[in-house]
């Protein structure tokens, strides 16, 4: 790195003055919004959040809570009050308060907490809680006075399949059951429970109905994706299954008439590489899909280090719905209807939350290559920008746009490629190559800290969406099913080569690699089918199939892929473990895992570590402690410093 200038480099602790803004929700009249904001704790090593209040009329915003961690305000029907989640130490309780502002009030303090919540009336709320054999319990949960029980209590007899999920862990000895609750006395009156979950309720226009999820069939362990809606009438107090359980569905809504309920879903059988598609149901025709000729994916498929709050929704309007739509590194929103499938709020940017009022229009929070998050009103053609996280100025003046190009393999379409380049760089310039995880998502056109973080540094940062990404089609994202390492390899190289072609200043003996879950993947196939790599870091990352088959969460569900059991015919798992090839790695490598990854366990990157250091090859190994596979977006805060750290020392080193 000496022809580099050091004197522009970013410390990665400006991580810790990031402010995100995101999740708006309307007030009934459409004068004002709450946002959630996100914040970090130094001294507690902890992400924070809080709920605000906008007025539009005046742009002023004020915080309505405190936290620690608030999330997902609603307005009660009338506006008069505003309901949300609160997690202190223990599960999440719901809280009320007046819209005006003023003291909180716990309204549940149940042992398990609350998962979910949906208004029904002023005075009545639905919620989705967790129980423990059926059974409603308050306060924390107490500790045996018998030691055989209480030194015990930590032991797990696993009996199903699906028993842990990663950034969760092991999954609870409790179902979700769906519950009423009286806001004046606080009674909860269960309506449905047993050994199944109710989630995602939704209330019918008129409170006469809410529907739900819920997957209640024999082979539910081997399904763990699969929801079918149920309705449950609230006047003859029954609940009745509405699909068919062959959809893995992601988020519902009612119609405005609640004539129809509309759901955003993907099909299994895609096993994964498919599209999350609109369908609707209703009385007369069952499950119909409204968007099957888009071919794109609903939702917001786009990664980032530095997420602001957000999920999916589906806001029923106008005979159809509006939906976040995935799009060649774009996510916009677009209104979907039978006969009429279009985008209405559109741009080079990612908007990952929205809410639309029918006067006000649509506030949606978006982020850009430059800006982490922004809140803007869209009434018509009009945008307005009515507020924006906060950035810390070292990081705000060091934020640079990438270069867009294309790059195509021979045999394969175009793909997106985008180059971060360093200022005034002297001489030729190193280049790191990152690889999205998934692989079935997008880099999309949103801030990234790490890639800013290395060009800060004075590396060039190319990093593109190959085939098996989503917003390019279902072909384009199917296409690498059961065989990673093959298409998506070539394209990651003709984007590589194309970058070396179109900026001649590039190094091309100077060329290191990155990437996470499936991008780590990629480096492991990359550094051990080339040369051409001069140092790399592989994080959370496949490195065996056998093993992880067994040891991933969702390691079984990937059997359709290879065809074969793995324990039957290795043959298709060995094939795409980076493991196989292992002897053939010279490149210097920085593996770094998680602890408590239940996604891609810790023993994918110990069995890397011990294969090279017995081969006596250049590796070294990080190791987080208490930390999920999602660590580099949502973990400790000086875990993900630490993390930004050792990616700029390991290439500075080797680079």
């Amino acid at each position: 790195m000496d022809d580099m200038d050091r004197s522009a480099s970013l410390d990665p602790k400006v991580l810790l003055g990031v402010r995100n803004l995101g999740s708006p929700v309307f007030d009934p009249s459409g004068g004002s919004l709450l946002l959630t904001e996100t914040y970090f704790a130094p001294d507690e090593n902890r992400q924070k959040s809080r709920i605000l209040r906008l007025d539009l009329a005046s742009g002023r915003s004020a915080p309505l809570t405190a936290g620690p961690s608030d999330l997902r305000p609603a307005f009660s029907p009338d506006g008069a009050e505003i309901a949300f989640l609160r997690r202190r130490e223990g599960p999440a309780q719901l809280y009320l308060m007046p819209t005006g502002g003023g003291e909180p009030r716990p309204l549940t303090d149940l042992s398990y907490g609350v998962a979910e919540f949906a208004w029904l009336t002023p005075g009545r709320i639905v919620l989705s809680l967790p129980l423990k054999d059926g059974r409603l319990r308050t306060g924390k949960p107490q500790e045996s006075d018998d030691p055989y029980i209480r030194f015990n209590a930590g032991v797990r007899r696993i009996k199903s399949l699906y028993h842990k999920l990663d950034g969760e862990g092991f999954l609870p000895d409790t179902r979700r059951a769906l519950g009423i609750l009286d806001v004046a006395d606080g009674r909860i009156e269960i309506l449905q429970s047993g050994a199944y979950d109710c989630l995602q309720p939704e209330v019918a226009p008129g409170g006469t109905a809410i529907a739900f999820l819920s997957y209640r069939r024999p082979d539910a362990e081997r399904r763990p994706g699969l929801l079918d809606i149920y309705l449950y009438d609230l006047r003859l107090r029954t609940a009745r299954r509405l699909t068919d359980g062959r959809l893995a569905i992601a988020a519902l809504a009612f119609s405005e008439d609640g004539q129809a309920i509309y759901f955003a879903a993907e099909d299994p059988v895609d096993l994964g590489y498919g599209q999350t598609r609109l369908y609707v149901w209703r009385e007369e025709e069952g499950v119909r899909c409204i968007s099957r000729t888009l071919d794109r994916s609903l939702g917001d498929q786009s990664g980032t280090d530095l997420p602001a709050p957000g999920e999916m929704r589906l806001i029923a309007r106008q005979g159809g719905v509006y939906a976040q739509v995935s799009d060649e590194g774009r996510v916009g929103v677009w209104h979907l209807a039978d006969g009429c499938l279009r985008p209405i709020v559109a741009g080079d940017r990612v908007v990952y939350a929205f809410d639309h009022h029918p006067e006000a229009g649509f506030a949606i929070a978006w982020a850009d290559f430059r800006e982490a998050s922004v809140i803007s009103l869209v009434a018509g053609t009009e945008e307005r920008t009515l507020c924006r996280g906060s950035l810390p100025e070292a990081l705000t003046a060091a934020i640079r746009a990438p270069e867009h190009f294309r790059a195509r393999d021979e045999e394969g379409p175009d793909i997106d490629c985008w180059l971060l380049l360093p200022d005034g760089a002297q001489g030729s310039i190193p280049l790191v190559v990152e690889v999205h995880g998934g692989p079935m998502s997008m880099y999309g056109m949103r801030l990234h800290l790490e890639f800013q973080l290395l060009r800060a540094a004075g590396f060039a940062v190319l990093f593109t969406n190959p085939r098996g990404s989503q917003g390019y089609g279902e072909a384009f994202c199917n296409a690498i099913v059961g065989r990673w390492g093959e298409k998506d390899y070539r394209d990651v190289m003709a984007g590589l080569d194309e970058a070396l072609r179109r900026y001649p200043r590039l190094a091309p003996m100077r060329v290191g690699i990155a990437g996470g879950s499936y991008g780590g993947f990629m480096v492991n196939w990359a550094i051990s089918h080339s040369t051409r790599f001069r140092a790399a870091v592989t994080m959370r990352s496949v490195v065996n199939r056998m093993s992880a088959m067994g040891t991933s969460d969702m390691g079984f569900e990937r059997v359709p892929q290879y065809g074969p059991l793995w324990w039957e015919d290795p043959g298709p798992y060995l094939q795409q473990s980076p493991l196989t090839y292992a002897s053939e790695i010279r490149t210097p490598l920085l593996i770094e895992h998680q602890e408590q990854d239940m996604r891609l366990p810790i023993e994918q990157g110990e069995q890397l570590f011990t294969a090279l250091r017995l081969l006596g090859r250049t590796v070294e190994m990080l190791r987080y402690p208490d930390e999920s596979h999602g660590m580099s977006r949502t973990g400790k805060p000086w875990h993900r410093i630490h993390r930004y750290r050792a990616i700029l020392d390991w290439f500075n080193r080797y680079l």
